[in-house]
């Protein structure tokens, strides 16, 4: 296990921290996107996959669902359906579930 000074659940921290070269950070491909393919960063441990975490949209039971709630859902399952960076992850999938 990596241990460090710094401990962050932000991603925005996360991502500064490793692009300001202070270490290593566990975190989804997708946030660093095309700076994995230039010579600014690199992947380490490439094999070691980290329990997925779904997504799931959540939204009151009953048969109207409004306009803005469906076409958010349907624009998320298609960004993460067409992001390369997401893609590349197995057991990507967003779930739409209602409550």
């Amino acid at each position: 296990m990596v241990q460090g000074n710094l401990q962050t659940d932000s991603s925005t921290i996360m991502r500064e921290a490793v692009l300001a070269g202070l270490g290593i950070a566990v975190c989804p491909v997708w946030l660093f996107g095309a700076l994995l393919n230039s010579d600014s960063l690199r992947l380490v441990l490439k094999d070691y996959q980290p329990v997925p975490l779904p997504i799931h949209a959540v939204y009151r039971r009953g048969r109207f669902i409004p306009a803005k709630v469906r076409c958010w859902i349907d624009y998320l399952t298609q960004a993460f359906k067409l992001n390369p960076w997401v893609a590349d992850c197995e057991g990507n999938q967003l779930v739409g579930r209602s409550v």
